[in-house]
């Protein structure tokens, strides 16, 4: 009986400990599926809204990517906007990866889509409460439509304070 708690309580203490390493608490998270058979135009932005309550540490800013397995690039080259709820606005041309130099997938594969995590910034600090709007757009030279994306997110997490 002894021996069966301590099993029990070793294995309560091992679930805590990895629930506690997931990288911070989700704040904001939003999937947006793209375009109409998979084929993503420059003319179709993708709009995310932040809305920042808190800013009293840096967050990590992930952007997520799924990808069918027909997307024939080794890059995805984006436009990220950001525009400041006192409208101020940076842009930033972003290359995620999405193969190696063997031809294989980053992230995880499932069946027939990839599922790809960029961080686009992983100590991102907001210096004012408010919305902040994310404007994504293809940037892949001469190529319109990109082909075999099939939906874009976007993350904030709050990093644990050491």
């Amino acid at each position: 009986m002894k021996q069966r708690i301590n099993i029990l309580l070793t294995a309560a203490l091992i679930a805590i400990g990895l629930v506690a390493c997931d990288g911070g608490r989700v704040l904001y998270s939003e999937y947006i599926r793209v375009g109409e058979e998979y084929e993503w135009a420059t003319d179709e932005p993708i709009l995310f809204d932040v809305e920042v309550t808190e800013n009293k540490h840096a967050y990590e800013l992930a952007l997520a990517v799924r990808v069918g397995t027909g997307y024939p690039y080794d890059k995805l080259l984006l436009h990220v906007t950001e525009q400041s709820p006192s409208g101020e606005s940076v842009r930033r041309d972003v290359e995620v990866p999405v193969r190696n130099a063997q031809g294989e997938f980053y992230g995880e594969k499932g069946f027939d889509l990839i599922d790809i995590e960029y961080i686009l910034d992983a100590s991102k600090e907001f210096p004012v409460f408010g919305r902040y709007s994310y404007t994504v757009e293809p940037a892949m030279p001469e190529i319109d439509p990109v082909v075999y994306v099939v939906e874009l997110g976007m993350i904030l997490r709050d990093i644990p304070v050491k």
